[in-house]
């Protein structure tokens, strides 16, 4: 039987993901749109047919965020590098802590140990068999295959502090010109998320989920 999520419930629940981060994004003529009254008042932009990058991973809560994890460049995560240097060396830590004040980034996740969700989306390295018998082993509770819906980047909210990621990157007076200044730029700007910002985002959870049922989503109710 399906459990209704009241709104506190949202509060336990650790949402995870992966995301890049590039030097230079190239437009993608599939996704970005320009408004405009006719082609001529398009700007011209460069186009970069590669871009040096990096791929990183993060949690968060109403109250607090995981590290922010720089994964090593040219790496394919699987279930091997994602238990051992994503949920061993970023998660166990992130749950023992203890203060509630400070940068969000040191900040205790949950209140209740043995209440929190894990969750992360369908990712092969998610929910290889290695993953899933660790994760039996050393989480509570979490959300395993079939759970979390698919192609649902609009139900996360952790989708949105990767937007505000790179929308400071965007701002920066001097952008990041090699990896180095991007990893530290990223790292500076996930320590600068503010309380209000990720409490906020989990108070979204329940029009998220309204949202995806109006337009007949059914299949996505947790």
């Amino acid at each position: 039987m399906v459990k209704k999520f009241k709104r506190d419930d949202w509060h336990k629940v650790i949402f995870t993901d992966e995301s890049p981060f590039k030097l230079n994004w190239s437009p993608n003529c599939q996704i970005d749109r320009v408004w405009a009254k006719s082609p001529n008042d398009v700007p011209p932009v460069k186009k970069q047919k590669y871009s040096e990058g990096l791929q990183v991973w993060g949690g968060m809560t109403a109250t607090g965020l995981t590290d922010l994890v720089i994964l090593p460049q040219n790496l394919r995560l699987n279930a091997e590098n994602y238990q051992t240097i994503i949920l061993e060396k970023a998660l166990l830590p992130s749950l023992d802590r203890t203060d509630t004040v400070g940068p969000v980034s040191k900040r205790m996740l949950v209140k209740k140990m043995s209440d929190f969700i894990f969750q992360h989306d369908g990712a092969p390295a998610h929910f290889a068999h290695r993953t899933e018998e660790w994760l039996k082993k050393n989480v509570p509770a979490y959300w395993g295959k079939g759970t979390w819906p698919g192609n649902s980047p609009d139900l996360n909210p952790i989708e949105n502090l990767w937007a505000i990621l790179q929308n400071k990157l965007d701002n920066l007076k001097t952008p990041p010109s090699n990896i180095q200044q991007l990893e530290h730029a990223l790292k500076e700007a996930w320590s600068e998320i503010s309380p209000d910002t990720i409490s906020n985002l989990i108070e979204s959870m329940p029009e998220r989920m309204k949202k995806v049922l109006e337009t007949d989503g059914k299949e996505y109710v947790l």
